[in-house]
């Protein structure tokens, strides 16, 4: 959302300064000599008009089991007196046959002893029937009963069941109440971000108005003066003598009225004029009236009590921070959120990361788009970057992308740049050399070098002295710059490598060196310190590896030299200003060293420090030390100002600073 604010139109009227003089009844007699004295009364009346327009969310299962038990027992006999169960004899007797009767009823008695034993019997079976039916029975009741504790359990589970409901209910209602929670600190967050963006809006109309009244009061004071100069010319003029002013009065019958020439109410006069004692052959008096322009200027000078200049370290240091992001091909500009920008020594080219909104993905996306060149400016410095990666990021209520980048000296490294392998076989410079690496094949790279390291030029290098294999151009100049004790640095914007000696002055001459930069504690926001021990070699035995290598002893003036660190060798140390450069280096890393992180804003006066740059620091102590890395920040305060920082790594040797 944009906020527009209301047109503003101020109507300023100066009115008149004085009020109009009153009705003058002048008698005029004859004068005594020539002068003549004439008084003109002016009202200056001016009207001006300024005008400023500021444009700018569970189931219960019952079982009963009945078993009826009917035992019945029933015997039945049977006897037939018709079926004869006896011996048919020839010869029959009574006696015979009662004998055999008596054995009949005698079997009939044997066989219901035995229906009487089959009976009890039965009757037994029965009972035990029975046990089996009490026994099923009781097994029925132990099975409702286990029914009913499955019931129970199943009532149990339902019942944990609808606690489980009620417990997710409870889950989804806090899910809700916390969605409405987001909902109402995101509706939060934009009504701050409303109310800040209006109350930045009001300042700058108060600013505005502030402006435009002091403007109106210096007009006010320039019409006054210019008021001023008018009733003296008035005045000076009626002071003249009547021969010079060419006026002849009329005759003494004669009323003649002065009307004013500007917007004042009319003042008549009436004058009464004698015959003056000489005239002059004109009798012509015109004023004329044109306007002027006046311009006014307010300069603002700072003082001390005592009249003198005020010193950098006190009063207050306004800085205004401005950054842009665009593309180099067709000027898009790039939203920003967050940025960082730095080097160091230990890297041929600047780094680039940024954060920029997810809308900007056309304008950054690397993954349909090579080599996107962009032109990233922050307070006034300008640096040339070509994007290499874009990575995404979403979260609940935000997204964003994060950009990165190099110097555009990354195109003379893999896989921009393809590797070789090569032999100079003809005698040229170390500067030659890097330069031969920057045109490879006679192919125009487009980059140049600024050379600053073993002399204008470099040292000597023999014929079949430097070959290597699998190299590329930045690979190769790296290795040259190394042999000698330097490094290379890419320019921020142009392309220009700056190869550059790691020590230009040795660490036990800084405290004698008037530094280029000098940072007062008023200007420092932050500091960190580190410290390490080093050996305190005082000399350095140095061979070339190659048959046109020299070797040489490089030691500090005034010392034996005798303490040395392990002998060094390069391919390349072919000339005594390689082995002096290197020498230096190596006995320069030495003694109580100091790794000191400085923090301050980025301001005009200071500018962006570059490694090999040698300052001076009071944060308490007054010391020197040498820049080793900076890194430039930028981000979003809470506020929403931008706020940019210039951090950097500064070494600093305790024992060798004069006591």
């Amino acid at each position: 959302m944009t906020y527009i604010t209301p047109p503003l139109t101020v109507d300023v009227v100066l009115n008149q300064q004085v009020s109009a003089p009153p009705i003058l009844d002048v008698v005029l007699c004859q004068p005594v000599d020539n002068s003549v004295s004439l008084t003109i009364d002016v009202i200056v009346g001016v009207s001006a008009s300024a005008e400023l327009s500021i444009t700018e969310f569970v189931v219960g299962v019952g079982i009963d089991a009945v078993l009826p038990i009917n035992p019945q027992a029933e015997i039945v006999a049977t006897y037939d007196v018709n079926v004869f169960r006896g011996a048919k004899l020839g010869v029959s007797s009574d006696l015979q046959y009662s004998k055999l009767q008596g054995i009949d009823k005698s079997g009939s008695f044997e066989g219901g002893q035995l229906a009487s034993i089959k009976s009890a019997e039965l009757i037994d079976s029965a009972k035990l029937l029975s046990v089996d039916s009490q026994a099923r029975f009781e097994a029925n009741i132990k099975l409702t009963t286990g029914e009913q504790a499955l019931t129970e359990q199943s009532k149990l589970v339902g019942t944990d069941s609808e606690q489980l409901y009620e417990s997710q209910n409870f889950v989804d209602t806090k899910s809700q109440l916390k969605n409405e929670t987001a909902k109402r600190v995101s509706h939060s967050n934009w009504y701050s971000y409303e109310a800040m963006l209006a109350r930045q809006t009001q300042r700058k109309v108060q600013g505005e108005y502030s402006y435009l009244d002091a403007i109106m009061r210096h007009t006010s004071s320039d019409y006054g003066k210019l008021a001023g100069y008018r009733y003296r010319n008035l005045i000076e003029t009626a002071k003249l003598p009547s021969w010079f002013t060419s006026y002849i009065a009329p005759p003494l019958w004669q009323t003649v009225i002065l009307r004013q020439q500007l917007a004042a109410p009319t003042l008549p006069l009436d004058v009464t004029l004698c015959v003056p004692k000489s005239q002059s052959p004109r009798s012509k008096l015109s004023i004329a009236q044109s306007d002027i322009d006046v311009y006014g200027y307010l300069v603002l000078t700072a003082k001390e009590s005592d009249g003198t200049e005020p010193t950098p370290s006190k009063g207050v240091i306004f800085v205004t921070n401005s950054v842009s992001l665009t593309r180099s091909d067709d000027g898009r500009e790039i939203k920003l959120l967050g940025f960082s920008v730095g080097i160091d020594s230990n890297s041929y080219c600047w780094t680039f990361s940024a954060t920029v909104p997810l809308s900007e993905l056309s304008k950054v996306d690397t993954a349909r788009e090579q080599q996107i060149g962009v032109d990233f400016t922050c307070n006034g410095n300008l640096w040339r970057f070509i994007l290499d990666s874009c990575e995404d990021s979403i979260q609940f209520g935000e997204s964003s992308l994060t950009i990165k980048g190099k110097s555009r000296a990354m195109l003379l490294a893999s896989p921009y740049s393809s590797q070789r392998g090569f032999k100079f076989d003809t005698a040229m410079s170390a500067r030659q050399i890097a330069e031969a690496e920057l045109n490879r094949n006679g192919v125009p790279s487009g980059f140049t070098l600024d050379w600053q390291l073993a002399g204008v030029n470099g040292w000597n290098v023999p014929a079949n002295t430097y070959s290597y294999s699998n190299k590329t151009p930045i690979n190769s100049l790296q290795w040259i710059a190394e042999a000698a004790g330097g490094f290379i640095n890419a320019d921020m914007s142009a392309d220009v490598l700056h190869v550059l000696a790691r020590y230009p002055i040795p660490s036990w001459e800084w405290a004698a060196q008037t530094p280029s930069i000098n940072l007062t504690q008023s200007l420092i926001t932050s500091r960190s310190r580190g410290r390490v021990n080093k050996p305190a070699y005082n000399g350095v035995t140095i061979y070339g590896e190659n048959d046109g290598g020299i070797g040489a002893l490089i030691k500090r003036t005034g010392t034996s030299g005798g303490y040395q660190p392990p002998m060094v060798t390069s391919d390349l140390m072919t000339d005594q200003d390689a082995a002096i450069s290197r020498g230096k280096m190596i006995l320069s890393d030495t003694g109580d060293i100091g790794n000191i992180g400085i923090s301050m804003p980025l301001i005009a006066d200071i500018g962006v420090l570059k490694p090999s740059t040698l300052i001076g620091v009071n944060d308490g102590e007054q010391w020197v030390g040498m820049v080793r890395g900076t890194t430039i920040t930028g981000r979003l305060s809470s506020n929403r100002a931008l706020e940019i920082d210039q951090s950097i790594d500064v070494e600093r040797h305790f024992d060798k600073e004069v006591v």
